[in-house]
């Protein structure tokens, strides 16, 4: 139903890690995959000597943008965590940025489809998540309401869905609506501008022309990792997935490749800031990150360091270092 892949995560979920293997008790244990080969020995030493190519924007004293479409999806995310705060409402009609709860289902040729069809399913209108016309058409639909969405898919989407004309039988159950108050939007902006600001830099920094070996790294790392995220999900293989969902080998690997120049640039930002301020993990404070994401994760801290990297462990903490350094240096209220 969705146009992109639904496994294809955000930055962030790319820095997370992996639950232990072979631990039935574990936590996460069915998460993304094993990211040993996050960054080689070479592809660390790669990197550095690449991040001295690129240039900085300015990364102090930053004014953020909330309104900006990337930072409000941050924005959004961090609220959700203040979802007590939040209130459903059924008298009055869908809008565009609502989120509404929904059932739906779809038909082609009368007949049901595979992932055409869900229960109880929030979804952010003017996202862009469904197919061109889908969430337009729940613009002025009551809750309560049930609407037939006559519509078609891409013609490059992927499997036999392909350009397909289909209709989505749709009822809005309730909207959502937000009741935060100053002190949550605040607390909120503050949870999501080490992101966004970090996010200000990879799009406003001059990278030149990166090797091409080092962004070959990086795909094959993000390959291993959608793999092994499909297999950790009972598919037989990646391509398994693929088939079953209607995704093309080709929209996939697209998506794979800018996949992994967004991680790249986000890998090569932070260890040039890092550098120039004199940022660094030490032996000590990776010891106390690892003995504690161990224990998140039910592993012992031989079996987290093993399936993880411990190159991938430092970027992740030394990524929290400079997001913590770019909000103390700058205006993100």
């Amino acid at each position: 139903m969705k146009q992109s892949l639904a496994f294809l995560l955000a930055l962030g979920v790319l820095l997370s890690f992996a639950g232990c293997k072979g631990n039935p008790g574990g936590k996460n244990t069915s998460s993304a995959a094993n990211t040993t080969s996050v960054t080689s020995e070479t592809g660390t030493a790669d990197l550095s000597k690449e991040a001295k190519k690129i240039t900085l924007c300015t990364y102090k004293n930053i004014q953020l943008d909330w309104n900006a479409t990337d930072n409000q999806s941050l924005l959004n995310n961090s609220l959700k965590n203040y979802s007590a705060n939040q209130k459903k409402v059924t008298d009055r009609a869908v809008k565009n940025g609502d989120t509404a709860n929904i059932d739906y289902t779809g038909y082609k040729g009368g007949q049901t489809f595979d992932g055409g069809s869900a229960t109880g399913y929030d979804l952010e209108i003017g996202s862009g998540s469904f197919i061109d016309g889908f969430e337009d058409g729940l613009v002025g639909v009551k809750p309560g309401q049930t609407v037939n969405l006559n519509l078609t898919f891409p013609e490059n989407y992927g499997g036999d869905l392909a350009g397909k004309a289909v209709v989505f039988k749709v009822k809005v159950n309730y909207i959502t609506e937000n009741n935060y108050s100053a002190d949550d939007l605040k607390n909120a902006k503050s949870d999501a501008s080490g992101s966004a600001l970090l996010n200000y830099v990879i799009e406003n920094t001059n990278f030149g022309t990166i090797s091409d070996e080092l962004t070959n790294h990086y795909k094959t790392m993000m390959k291993n990792y959608y793999e092994s995220y499909a297999t950790a999900n009972n598919y037989e293989s990646l391509s398994a997935y693929l088939k079953a969902t209607g995704q093309s080998e080709e929209d996939f690997g697209q998506l794979l490749t800018d996949t992994a120049v967004r991680r790249l640039k986000n890998d090569l930002v932070l260890t040039a800031i890092a550098e120039k301020e004199n940022l660094s993990v030490s032996d000590k404070e990776y010891t106390s990150a690892l003995k504690s994401y161990a224990e998140t994760y039910s592993c012992t801290t031989s079996q987290f360091e093993s399936q993880n990297g411990r190159n991938n462990i430092e970027i992740t903490l030394l990524s929290e270092k400079v997001q913590h350094f770019l909000k103390s240096n700058s205006n993100y209220n």
